[in-house]
Order: structure tokens, then C-alpha cells, then sequence
């Protein structure tokens, strides 16, 4: 089988080593640069940090040159090939067709990760040379180029302790195995770990039984092995402990947006695969929080087109592991004043900027009231690398564009002088969206401003935060969280429940709401085309839960969580595998691939809940019904099946 290929530097380690090789060979890739170009407004902070660093002729993207004061980074999230090029996310204008915007990238030196013709105009992920980023963001065709954020995945002889859970164990008894149905996975990668905790290899659980020979791999064949992890396979484990006659297929979902949602699609439409059920555990930190993006698109267009190759399938991913990591505003309500206690507005002006034709000087469309009058937060960042991401209800790459607002963050040490500004043209990058990542500890105050270009029509403001960054606005458990495809209206988002606990309590076992599993309601401000809606649609995100912290081969050492011979996967990664299996036995017992469409399977699943007491509610009643964190609740193999004749 030809395997495609696609590339993800999943390591700052990697990415020091890639800042190095920019150091040592800047002079060759300057000499080979025709022209100097200026930073191009289309161009978000991330890589225009990474512009200024190549500029600098240090290669280091951890020491900004832009403010020697606050620890500015993105080497958390910034993806680089085993070439030093950064992964680009590339959003076309429709004065160039993809033909011609693809010999361009090629000429430059990319390497096309994935396209995706059917978002907007276009989009395109690739690996790109440093040296012609801003060449790029002048070319003809394009509208706007972003920095291709690292995908998060919310997180592995053996038994999945949650088949019991979910008494799948007695549907196989019973003869429903998911026999004749396709289950297609994406993750990171299958079989191309080195890490120890991954040495077993998939012909090691081949052999034991504990995975079938796959239909079908794309795998993540360029990236070092070493920064991998094989999720993927732990993943199909999961799903062939609960549907244990049912055939695999695997796709990354590294590579970009663009390479993700092409993937999503190539597993329905394949007919080498030709899934019936699609489950992944990745999303990508740039996916919007108030509209469906390109990802959110194709998970839809494999449960509901009917023209595209391959049958309707369903649909499942992971909520998120973010709880309590969000603030929200809504409405957001800006101000305008001309003071704020314990900030020294009248540093703004003259503070660094990133990038550097940023907007952020112009703060008369006011400031972001936090709640009681309050316009700053404190902010602590803990040693290490964390990224913080707003949004705010804007429509994403419309070509005219639909921008109506422009928010920039500022941040100011704590004496209230400002450090820095993190401030894209928002009207020119097409996107409304600001992140800014860091590499060291530090307290700052933080404030969000609104440029006086626009008709202000966004009202809505969300941040969420990775990493250790801490604050009076975030904490909250009931905060909306959960974002991206995992809320596509056709997608089952899966929040989890541990298996058992505590560990000793093996019998039975007793499942627990994890409580870092990410709550919904998610608020959807535009339809497809990216219109405003009259009125916003308020998505019951989650949908379903299912277990995690179970047993596999292989993962993450020292998770033995009930101290027996194996290692443990926890977070939504594992829950919504245990889902997309109990999906695969409905499926069989409907009579095989398309007797039962998507909705009617989320319907199975949905009502086979038992009553809970509702997570986080303080109320021990037991009680059925949706909730913002767990959905309908932890699904039951059983009822579901005897839902069907």
C-alpha cells in the first residue's frame, strides 16, 4: 500500500534542534533569498515571531526580540520538518487557483501537507522555508497565512476495563462483535513510536490478538519517532476490545488543518477503507470557537453528504481535557477610558508589539470589562511552555471579509507599564483570533483592547488557556470549554468517565466523572458559509461519555493506575474510542454498513444512558437528561442494542 506523507514536529526539544540548524544555516538560506521583504500584515503573531527570529540571525523563536521582559513562544506549538520548515496554514483569496498557489509553494521549497478545496476559496497546509514566509504572504492567490499550531490530543495480551463498564463484554457474549463494520482512526500515528513506553510494535499486538491487521494506514511517516506516540493504535485497541470482530483503518491527523480534514474525508471515501464508523482525539488550537472551521466541515460532510464517495458515517471525538481552563465573556463589554487603577495606559504606545505592524496602539474601541468593572486580570505562568488563545464571534476567512472587530491582548508587568502587545490586524489576517504562547514563569497583568476599526458587530469574547498559566478568570469547572469539530452539529463529542475508583475498587467497578473533561454549551454565531445567525445556536456539547483510564499495551509509563502489568489511558482520547466500538455493534446488529443512519445511532446512544447524578451539581439524585459536562451521560452497550428489533 502507498502510504502518504505527513509531518509533525511534536517536540521543543526538536524545535531547539531545528532552531540551531536556522542559526548555523541562515547565511546559506540569506544568500538564496532574492529579496528582503517586510513583515506582511496577513501574517499572524506566531509567525511573524518567527520572521523576526530569522531576522536576528539566532533562530531562537524562544527569546523574542520583541519584548526581552515577558517570556514570549511558541515553541510549544510551532511544527517544523526534519528541513527547519514551519508548517503553515494558507488561506486562499481566489485570484489564483490552488493549481497555481501549489507550483508556487512548490517553488519556494514547501512541502504540501494537505488541501482542502471545499473550505471558502480554499485552504492549504504546508511546510515552508523560513526564508520565504513573507514572500508568501505577498503572493498572488493568497489571503492570509497563519502559523500551523501543533494538534492537541487530549490524553494506551490486554481488555479495555471500560467494555465492562459499558457491558459490551455481554453484547459480544450475545453475538453482536461489530462484524462486516469499518471503524477509520485518526490520532497522531500508529506504528512509528520509539519512545519506550511504545517499544510494543503492532505486529506485537497482532500477534496477541489484541488488534486485527488494519484495512488501511496513513501514517505519520516523516516525523522523528522519538516525538510520536502511536495514540492511534492505543486508540484502535480501545475499539477492538469493544467491537472485537470489527475491521480498522488509520489516518494521521497531523499536518494541518487542511491535512486533517482531507483525512477525515479520504477514510469515508477510500475504498480500501470505506469506514462506517470515523473516531479521532485531536483537535488544533486554531479551530474556531463560535463557527464550524474546515475540520468541523469535513467531520460533517462524512455524516451528511450524499454526494460524496463512501456511506454516511458516524462521527465521534474527543470533548476536550480542558475543564476549568476557559473564560468567557457574553456579552463583552468594552469600554472607553481614559484611566485604569494600577495601569499606566500611557505606556502603550511606544511598548513592543508583536507582530510588529500590529494595531495594537489604537485602543479607542475601549477595553474589555472582565466582570464589576475590572479591565485587567492578573495573570501567572508557571516554568514552562503554555499557549493562551481568544476568539471572539467573527466569521473566519470570508472572501469579501466579514471582520467587524479587531481585540488585541497587552500585557503589562506589574508595576502597570506595558511589556508587550500582541496585536494582528485582524481586518487583514481574516481571522479573529489571537494567541500568544509562553516559555517562562512570570506574573503580568493582562489586558484585552479593541482597535476603533469596525462596525463592533462581535459581542462575544472566549479565552482558554494550555498549559500552566493560572488566573482569577479562569477556574471555573462550569465555563464552556470544548470547541472545534468536536462540536459539529453531525459529531458525537465524548466526555469520559474513569473506569473505576479509586484504584482498588475493582469490584464492581465504579465509574467516576473525570474532572478535567471538558463542559460544554458551545455557541454557534454563523452558519457553514459563515452568515451571522439571527439568533446564535446554542449546541448540547457534549453529547455522550464514555470511560477512559483503561488498559492497552502500551502508554504513558507510570500510569499503572490499578497497579497490575499495564500502563493506563486516560482523557477523552480513550472515552471516544469506547463510543465509535458500541457504534460499530449498533451497526451490525442493523443489519450491516448503512442500515442505521448517524442520527439514529447518537439516538441509541443517547437514550441507553442510565440515570446519574449530574457531575459538578452538588445533587445526588439520580437523574436522565443532557448536562454540560457529561452529555446524555455514560452509554450502555446493552440498552442501546435492545433498542433495535
Amino acid at each position: 500500500m502507498k502510504l502518504e506523507i505527513y509531518y509533525l514536529t511534536k517536540s521543543v526539544h526538536a524545535l531547539v534542534r531545528t532552531s540551531r540548524r536556522w542559526a548555523i544555516g541562515i547565511g546559506v538560506l540569506a544568500a538564496c533569498s532574492a529579496v528582503v521583504h517586510a513583515q506582511t500584515p496577513n501574517m499572524d503573531a506566531g509567525l511573524s515571531e518567527i520572521v523576526r527570529a530569522f531576522k536576528s540571525a539566532s533562530g531562537n523563536i524562544t527569546a523574542s526580540a520583541a519584548s526581552p521582559e515577558f517570556p514570549l513562544s511558541y515553541d510549544a506549538v510551532v511544527q517544523t520538518d526534519a528541513s527547519g520548515r514551519v508548517l503553515v496554514e494558507i488561506y486562499l483569496n481566489g485570484s489564483a487557483t490552488m493549481d497555481d498557489v501549489r507550483a508556487n509553494l512548490l517553488s519556494m521549497g514547501a512541502s504540501i501537507t494537505g488541501e482542502n478545496p471545499a473550505y471558502r476559496l480554499g485552504a492549504m497546509s504546508a511546510f515552508l522555508p523560513v526564508s520565504s514566509l513573507e514572500a508568501l504572504g505577498n503572493a498572488t492567490g493568497v489571503s492570509a497565512l497563519t502559523l500551523g499550531y501543533k494538534p492537541v490530543m487530549n490524553v494506551g495480551a490486554v481488555t479495555s476495563q471500560g467494555a465492562v463498564v459499558m457491558r459490551s463484554n455481554i453484547a459480544n457474549m450475545n453475538g453482536f462483535t461489530g462484524s462486516g463494520i469499518t471503524v477509520g482512526v485518526l490520532s497522531d500515528s500508529f506504528n512509528r513510536s520509539t519512545n519506550t513506553f511504545t517499544m510494543v510494535r503492532a505486529a506485537n499486538d497482532i500477534a496477541s490478538g489484541d488488534l486485527p491487521t488494519p484495512k488501511f494506514v496513513l501514517d505519520d511517516l516523516a516525523s522523528p519517532q522519538a516525538n510520536l506516540t502511536d495514540e492511534g493504535r492505543a486508540m484502535s485497541q480501545i475499539v477492538y476490545d469493544v467491537a472485537p470482530s470489527s475491521s480498522l483503518c488509520f489516518a494521521t491527523a497531523n499536518g494541518g488543518q487542511a491535512a486533517f480534514a482531507s483525512n477525515i474525508r479520504t477514510l469515508r471515501t477510500n475504498p480500501t477503507c470505506a469506514a462506517d464508523v470515523i473516531v479521532d482525539d485531536v483537535f488544533y488550537l486554531a479551530e474556531p470557537y463560535f463557527s464550524d472551521g474546515q475540520v468541523a466541515q469535513a467531520a460533517n460532510d462524512v455524516v451528511n453528504s450524499a454526494i460524496l464517495a463512501g456511506r454516511r458515517v458516524s462521527y465521534f471525538s474527543s470533548a476536550g481535557n480542558q475543564q476549568g481552563f476557559g473564560f468567557q465573556a457574553n456579552p463583552a463589554n468594552f469600554v472607553v477610558t481614559a484611566s485604569v487603577p494600577g495601569i499606566n495606559l500611557g505606556t502603550i504606545p511606544a511598548c513592543a508589539s508583536s507582530p510588529a505592524v500590529g494595531t495594537g496602539a489604537d485602543v479607542t474601541g475601549g477595553f474589555l470589562d472582565f466582570g464589576g468593572g475590572t479591565f485587567f486580570a492578573t495573570i501567572n505562568i508557571a516554568a514552562g511552555s503554555h499557549t493562551l488563545i481568544m476568539q471572539w464571534d467573527d466569521p473566519f476567512d470570508l472572501m469579501p471579509s466579514g471582520m467587524t472587530t479587531d481585540l488585541n491582548f497587552i500585557f503589562f508587568n506589574t508595576s502597570g507599564n506595558c511589556v508587550i502587545k500582541i496585536a494582528t490586524n485582524n481586518f487583514t489576517l481574516n481571522e479573529p483570533i489571537e494567541g500568544v504562547g509562553f516559555n517562562g514563569a512570570g506574573t503580568f497583568r493582562m489586558m484585552i483592547a479593541r482597535t476603533g476599526i469596525g462596525t463592533h458587530l462581535s459581542t462575544r469574547v472566549k479565552l482558554v488557556h494550555f498549559g500552566g498559566i493560572t488566573s482569577t478568570i479562569f477556574g471555573a469547572n462550569a465555563t464552556p470549554v470544548t470547541f472545534g469539530h468536536s462540536a459539529a452539529a453531525g459529531a458525537n463529542s465524548v466526555a469520559a468517565y474513569r473506569y473505576t475508583n479509586p484504584a482498588t475498587q475493582q469490584s464492581p467497578f465504579i465509574p467516576f466523572f473525570e474532572p478535567f473533561s471538558s463542559p460544554g454549551p458551545v455557541i454557534i454565531a454563523f452558519d457553514a458559509a459563515g452568515n451571522r445567525l439571527a439568533a446564535a445556536e446554542n449546541r448540547k456539547k457534549p453529547d455522550i461519555a464514555a470511560p477512559d483510564g483503561v488498559n492497552t499495551t502500551f502508554f504513558f509509563p507510570g500510569q499503572t493506575f490499578e497497579a497490575d502489568a499495564f500502563f493506563n489511558f486516560f482523557g477523552t482520547s480513550a472515552a471516544a474510542p469506547h463510543a465509535a466500538g458500541v457504534a460499530a455493534l449498533l451497526l451490525q446488529k442493523g443489519g450491516g454498513p448503512g442500515s442505521l443512519t448517524p442520527p439514529q445511532v447518537k439516538s441509541y446512544l443517547q437514550t441507553s444512558t442510565p440515570a446519574r447524578a449530574i457531575p459538578n451539581s452538588g445533587n445526588p439524585a439520580l437523574v436522565k437528561g443532557w448536562s454540560s459536562f457529561d452529555g446524555f451521560g455514560l452509554i450502555d452497550a446493552v440498552n442501546a442494542l435492545a433498542k433495535l428489533p
